[in-house]
C-alpha cells in the first residue's frame, strides 16, 4: 500500500487524491490504487454518516 488514503480524511479529499494519483498511471497501478481506495472509503463514509446524522460531508458543503 502506497499510503495515499487514510480513514481521518473525508470523502471529498479521498476522491480528490483517487483522481489526482491515477491520471497517468499504468492499468495494473490504477487497480492498485482503487484496491487501497476501495479499503478505505467504507470507514471514511460510515464515520460521516455517523458524525453528520446520515449525511456525508460533501453534502454537508
Amino acid at each position: 500500500m502506497s499510503g495515499l488514503f487514510n480513514e481521518n480524511m473525508t470523502y471529498p479529499q479521498a476522491r480528490t487524491i483517487f483522481f489526482q494519483a491515477v491520471k497517468g498511471k499504468s492499468k495494473d497501478e490504477v487497480e492498485r490504487i482503487k484496491e487501497e481506495y476501495r479499503a478505505v472509503v467504507p470507514v471514511i463514509t460510515k464515520k460521516e454518516r455517523e458524525k453528520f446524522d446520515g449525511w456525508m460531508t460533501s453534502d454537508t458543503e
